[in-house]
C-alpha cells in the first residue's frame, strides 16, 4: 500500500475519526484536516461549551494552511476573523485548531498551547495506528497522554464533564493502540455516568451480557473510595492488551482523583477564602457587596451582617471609582492610605473583573493591609536621613569651627596690641577666612542638591574643544602639558553648564597632581551606549588608604582644600545618570573615569534590546532577567510602535513575540526598518528563518539560556 493510500485509509477509519473527535471536545477546539483539496475532515464542528458551530473555513483559509503548515506553529486569522494556528500531523498533513470566539470557557490555556498538545498526542496515536496498519509493533507515549487529561481537567476545572471528557480520550486511545471493536468504563459511583464505552456498542453489550471469554479484557479501576472496571474488546494482540489496558485504569484512577481534588477546592472555596490573610471583597455587576471574608472584617471594623447585600459604595476606597465604571480591566494601587476608624491605614489593592460571555458579571476586590511595612519603610528611610544629616552638620560644624576660631583670634590680637600697622594683615586673614566660611556653605548647599539640569544634547567632544582654552589655563599655572584623545562624536544627554563644571574641577585636580612639567591627558571613547570620559596624570597615584575616601564629604589632601569638590562632582554625575571612580593608571599617576549614556536624534537611547512583547506573562520577567544581566532595554508591546521608534533607534537586538508576526509582510517591514540589528522571535517560527540575524528561542522561556543567547549576539 503506497503512503498517501495508508494515510487515506487511517483518517478515514472510523476509530481514528472518534479519536480525532475526543481530542477536540477535550480541548475544546476544532480541528480541520486537509488530505486534498476537496478532502477534508473536520472533528468537533460545534464547541462543546455554548453549542455554537464554528464558522466553515474558506478554501482561501486551506491554502494558507497549505502554505503554512511546513513550519511547526503559525497562527493566523480565518477569512471569518476567527484565529487560527495551522499545524502539521506526521510532517506533512495540513490541521487547523480553532476555539470558539463566542465562549469564554477556555481556561487559561492559549490557543497555541492547546495547539501544541494536540498535535504531539495526534502524532503518537497517528504513528501507532500506522504501525498497526503495516503490521508491526505498536507504542505509546502514556505521559503524553496523562499530560493532555492533566490540561483538560484544569481547563474545565470542577465542571461536571470534565472526567468524561478525560475517560473519552482514553477508551478512544485503547481502541486506536490495541486495534480493538470498543472499549468501556464501569464505574460503581453516582458522581459520574455508570457506564461509557467507544467503539461497536452492540458488541460490548453482547460480550458483557454473555460473560467474558477470551475476546475481550477487564481490568480493576480503584481509587479514593471509588471503584469500576475497563474493558476492551477484540484486541488484535491480547498479550499487548493485557501489558497496557492496566496502564490506562492507572491513568483513570489519576483522573478520578484530579477532578475529585478540583471539587474539593470548589467546596472548600470559602474556607480558603477565610484564611488568606488579605482582604477580599465580592461585588455584583450592580454594585452590591455579596461576599467579604474575615480579614476584611477586621480590617475595616465592619460586621459582613451589616454590609453584605449593601452597596459597596459604603466601603469608598481608591477601587470605588473602578466599580461606577464597570471596569473591565485588571486594576491595582500599592501603598494607598484609607481614614478607617480614626486612623490611617496604608494598603494594597487590587480589582479584578468576573466575566462570564464578555460580560462583567462583578469584580472581586483583594485588600491587603501594608501599614506596618509603611512605618517600618518610613523609620529606616528618616533613621538613613538622620545619620546622613548628623554625619554632614557634624563634619560641616567642624569645618566651620576653624576659620571662625581664627577669626576671632586674629580680631582679638588687633584690639590687644592696638597696632595698626599690622591691623591690616590681620583683617586680611580674617576676611580670607570669612570668605572661606561662605565658600563652606555654598557647596555644602549645592552637594545637597544639585542645581535643576536643562536637558539638552550635548556632544562631549565638541564641548571639550570649546572648553579647551579654559583647561589649558589651569594647566599653565603648573606647566603641565595638556592632551586630548577625543574618539567619539555622540552626544550625551546633560546640562552643558554642570559638565563644565564637572570637567573643571577634574582637571583642575590633575593638574594640582601632576606638578611642574607634568602631563595631563583627557580622552573619550564610547562602549555598550556610554560614553567614557578619562582624565589621566602624571602624578604619584592614589594611596591605599585615600581611594575610599576621595568621595567621602570634607575629606581633603590638600592644605586649605575644602573636601566638597570631588563629592560635587559625583552628585552631578549621578544626576545625569551616569557613574564616577578614580583608579592608579597601569602607567603610573591617577586616572578619573566618567560613565553618561549615550544618546542619539536628539536624546533617543540606543539600547541593547527592542523587547516588543504582548503577552505580560511573558514581557515582566523577560524584561527583568534581562535588566538584572546588565543589559539595556526598550520594552514595548505594538509592532507598529517597533517600527516607528526604529527611525531614531538602532537597538543590537530585537526580541519579539511571534504573534506579532501573523501575517509575512510585518516581519518584511520589521526586517526593513532594524538596520543592523539581529531579531530574535519568541516562541515557534512562523517562517523559515534562514537569515543570519534572525534566531529562535523556544517556550517555555529558559531565561539563564536566554540571556546566554542574547549575549553572544551582542559579540557578534
Amino acid at each position: 500500500m503506497s503512503i498517501n493510500a495508508q494515510k487515506n485509509t487511517i483518517f478515514n477509519s472510523n476509530r481514528w475519526i472518534s479519536f480525532l473527535e475526543s481530542t477536540a471536545k477535550g480541548l475544546q477546539v476544532n480541528l480541520s484536516f486537509f488530505l486534498s483539496d476537496v478532502d477534508r475532515i473536520e472533528a468537533s464542528s460545534f464547541c462543546p461549551i455554548c453549542q455554537r458551530r464554528y464558522n466553515a473555513l474558506t478554501n482561501s483559509d486551506m491554502q494558507r494552511a497549505f502554505i503554512l503548515v511546513q513550519h511547526d506553529f503559525s497562527n493566523f486569522v480565518t477569512e471569518e476573523g476567527d484565529a487560527a494556528v495551522a499545524l502539521a500531523l506526521d510532517g506533512d498533513i495540513p490541521c487547523v485548531v480553532r476555539d470558539c470566539p463566542a465562549c469564554n470557557k477556555t481556561g487559561s490555556l492559549i490557543l497555541s498551547h492547546r495547539a501544541q498538545i494536540a498535535q504531539k498526542l495526534l502524532n503518537s496515536f497517528f504513528t501507532a495506528l500506522a504501525e498497526g496498519i503495516q503490521g508491526g509493533c505498536r507504542a505509546i507515549e502514556i505521559s503524553t497522554l496523562r499530560h493532555m487529561n492533566h490540561i483538560i481537567l484544569s481547563l474545565f476545572q470542577g465542571e461536571d464533564d470534565a472526567a468524561d471528557r478525560s475517560f473519552d480520550l482514553i477508551l478512544s486511545a485503547l481502541i486506536i493502540i490495541l486495534d480493538a471493536q470498543g472499549s468501556w468504563l464501569e464505574l460503581d459511583n453516582t458522581s459520574w455516568p455508570q457506564f461509557l464505552y467507544k467503539g461497536d456498542h452492540q458488541a460490548i453489550t453482547n460480550y458483557l451480557s454473555s460473560g467474558p471469554d477470551s475476546s475481550g479484557l477487564t481490568v480493576e479501576v480503584s481509587t479514593s473510595g471509588i471503584k469500576g472496571r475497563a474493558g476492551i474488546l477484540a484486541p488484535a494482540d491480547i498479550q499487548q492488551a493485557k501489558e497496557l489496558l492496566p496502564l490506562m485504569a492507572q491513568e483513570i484512577a489519576i483522573v478520578i482523583e484530579i477532578d475529585s481534588l478540583f471539587k474539593l477546592f470548589h467546596k472548600q472555596l470559602i474556607r480558603i477564602l477565610e484564611a488568606i490573610d488579605s482582604g477580599i471583597v465580592l461585588v455584583d455587576k450592580n454594585g452590591t457587596l455579596s461576599y467579604v471574608n474575615h480579614p476584611f472584617e477586621q480590617l475595616f471594623g465592619i460586621s459582613s451582617l451589616d454590609i453584605i447585600g449593601k452597596s459597596a459604595a459604603g466601603i469608598a476606597g481608591p477601587w470605588t471609582p473602578y466599580l461606577k465604571s464597570s471596569n473591565d480591566q485588571r486594576v491595582e494601587g500599592k501603598i494607598e492610605v484609607l481614614n478607617l476608624n480614626n486612623k490611617q491605614v496604608y494598603v494594597d489593592w487590587q480589582v479584578s473583573p468576573l466575566i462570564d460571555e464578555e460580560t462583567v458579571q462583578g469584580w472581586v476586590i483583594f485588600i491587603k493591609d501594608r501599614t506596618d511595612y509603611y512605618h517600618w519603610q518610613s523609620a529606616v528611610k528618616k533613621a538613613e536621613r538622620l545619620a546622613v544629616t548628623a554625619g554632614l552638620v557634624g563634619s560641616l560644624a567642624h569645618e566651620l569651627r576653624n576659620p571662625l576660631s581664627a577669626a576671632k583670634a586674629l580680631l582679638q590680637l588687633t584690639r590687644q596690641k592696638g597696632d595698626t600697622h599690622h591691623s591690616g594683615g590681620y583683617i586680611d586673614l580674617v576676611e580670607r577666612e570669612l570668605d572661606r566660611v561662605t565658600r563652606l556653605l555654598n557647596e555644602f548647599l549645592l552637594l545637597g542638591k544639585p542645581a535643576e539640569k536643562q536637558k539638552e544634547p550635548v556632544q562631549l567632544a565638541s564641548l571639550l574643544r570649546e572648553l579647551k582654552p579654559l583647561l589649558e589655563s589651569e594647566t599653565s599655572n603648573y606647566s603641565s602639558d595638556l592632551i586630548m584623545d577625543l574618539c567619539s562624536e555622540s552626544c550625551v544627554q546633560a546640562d552643558s553648564g554642570q559638565l563644565t563644571q564637572v570637567v573643571m574641577n577634574l582637571i583642575r585636580n590633575a593638574a594640582q597632581a601632576a606638578g611642574e612639567r607634568g602631563k595631563i591627558t583627557v580622552s573619550l571613547h564610547e562602549k555598550a551606549q556610554n560614553i567614557f570620559l578619562s582624565i589621566q596624570d602624571t602624578g604619584p597615584g592614589i594611596g591605599p588608604d585615600l581611594k575610599d575616601k576621595l568621595f567621602r564629604p570634607f575629606f581633603t589632601t590638600k592644605e586649605r582644600g575644602t573636601g566638597l569638590g570631588l563629592p560635587i562632582v559625583q552628585a552631578i554625575v549621578h544626576n545625569h545618570g551616569g557613574d564616577i571612580w578614580a583608579e592608579n593608571a597601569k602607567e603610573g599617576g591617577a586616572v578619573f573615569r566618567v560613565a553618561l549614556p549615550s544618546c542619539v536624534n536628539g536624546g533617543t537611547a540606543q539600547p541593547d534590546v527592542l523587547m516588543v512583547v504582548k503577552d505580560l506573562m511573558i514581557k515582566y520577567p523577560t524584561e527583568k532577567a534581562l535588566k538584572e544581566a546588565g543589559l539595556s532595554i526598550v520594552a514595548i508591546d505594538s509592532l507598529q510602535q517597533a517600527i516607528i521608534l526604529l527611525e531614531g533607534c538602532r537597538p543590537q537586538i530585537i526580541v519579539i513575540e511571534n504573534c506579532l508576526l501573523a501575517e509575512t509582510e510585518n516581519l518584511r517591514l520589521l526586517r526593513q526598518n532594524a538596520g543592523n540589528a539581529k531579531i530574535a522571535i519568541i516562541g515557534e517560527p512562523y517562517y523559515s528563518t534562514g537569515c543570519d540575524n534572525i534566531i529562535n528561542i523556544s517556550r517555555p522561556l529558559n531565561y539563564t539560556r536566554l540571556v546566554s543567547q542574547l549575549r553572544l549576539l551582542l559579540q557578534q
